[in-house]
């Protein structure tokens, strides 16, 4: 009885010191991207709208650090699928990091995407865009 005793325990020893722990996918990494937000105040776009062509829109961004050092901000612009332009490039010398401008869209019918991206020292992209439609 005793031999059956420690044969168990030795076959269940291993079973028993083995820990569970979490997956690799599941495991909490304390990444946390930037945040861009619009603007929301009274004359400000925020939203995705549609605009007379040749108008202007008045747009205001805020970005707030993630986990990594926040590099520089960056404005794109595509038309109706087209190629994307880049418009404008800044450093982010403080956070949060706030960029106003007032826009022109094109002169034309048609679709428009304006995005604002804030890079960060890792490389990673966080992106918010608004489009618009031009009538």
């Amino acid at each position: 009885m005793r031999n059956m005793l420690i044969l168990f325990g030795t076959m269940c020893l291993p079973w028993l010191s083995t820990g569970c722990t979490k997956d690799q996918d599941q495991a909490d990494t304390g990444y946390r991207a930037a945040a861009i937000t619009f603007r929301q105040d009274s004359g400000y776009t925020y939203l995705n709208d549609t605009f007379p062509a040749g108008d202007t829109v008045r747009i205001g961004v805020t970005v707030d650090q993630g986990t990594e050092h926040l590099v520089t901000f960056r404005v794109d612009r595509k038309y109706d699928n087209g190629p994307v332009v880049h418009m404008d490039t800044v450093p982010i010398p403080a956070v949060p990091f706030h960029h106003d401008a007032i826009y022109v869209l094109r002169n034309q019918p048609g679709v428009e995407q304006w995005s604002f991206i804030a890079v960060e020292s890792n490389g990673d992209l966080t992106k918010r865009s608004l489009t618009f439609t031009t009538q």
